[in-house]
């Protein structure tokens, strides 16, 4: 089975550990733009949209992949299918910062990178490396996927900004335990338009995304 690395912020990589996270979601490349209201999450087939507009796609003067894509039923996930495996990159730093002895650390926690009994020598010539470039070796966090879906970001359940990690209160980087005083989707919110609306996918633009929910490997049955 084919293992996929999804990058994970320093935020999400506690609550990957402690169990509290069973779900990403991850921002679709190709973004159905065409206001229509067909769009629809295939019934048969929850892991691609596809548009139930009558008028045959030829009729569109479009040059919207997404319309097109979904319209022939041919926008799979590409983060697997129910049964895969994903690992979580994570940010590295280099530590000590000077000398030539020095060793590949996780930036969230500052623990040593080993590749089997062996720490990880520090191979980059900048002193920190982006989640995105996480070398697989590296990873010490496996799941194994049990679903995979398709909704517009906006669409998530209460259930879902909980399996997020989110029934803490985030604000400005900081943290409170107010699961009381403030709703779990405004929580997912705030933490969703930290991390993707400089991007232009904020909570604002409702961009369709693919929810995935994970658990740990050995807890398949």
């Amino acid at each position: 089975m084919k293992e996929r690395g999804l990058p994970f912020s320093a935020w999400s990589i506690p609550r990957l550990q402690d169990g509290s996270k069973t779900q990403t979601r991850r921002v679709m490349k190709v973004q159905p733009t065409f206001k229509s209201p067909y769009w629809k999450v295939c019934p048969q087939k929850p892991t691609c949209l596809a548009s139930t507009d009558p008028k045959p796609c030829s009729e569109y003067q479009t040059n919207d992949m997404g319309l097109l894509y979904a319209a022939m039923n041919r926008l799979p996930c590409p983060y697997g299918v129910p049964g895969g495996i994903i690992y979580a990159r994570e940010a590295l730093v280099r530590l000590p910062k000077t000398g030539d002895n020095a060793g590949a650390f996780y930036a969230v926690d500052h623990e040593p990178v080993m590749v089997g009994r062996e720490p990880m020598a520090w191979r980059w010539k900048r002193p920190y490396l982006s989640p995105r470039f996480m070398p697989k070796e590296a990873a010490r966090i496996r799941r194994e996927l049990a679903d995979v879906r398709a909704q517009q970001v906006q669409d998530i359940s209460e259930e879902g900004a909980k399996a997020e990690g989110c029934e803490t209160f985030f604000w400005g980087g900081y943290e409170f335990d107010c699961s009381d005083c403030v709703p779990v989707i405004a929580n997912f919110h705030r933490v969703w338009d930290s991390i993707n609306a400089k991007r232009g996918f904020g909570w604002d633009v409702n961009p369709w995304v693919w929810p995935l929910t994970f658990r740990r490997i050995e807890e398949q049955s």
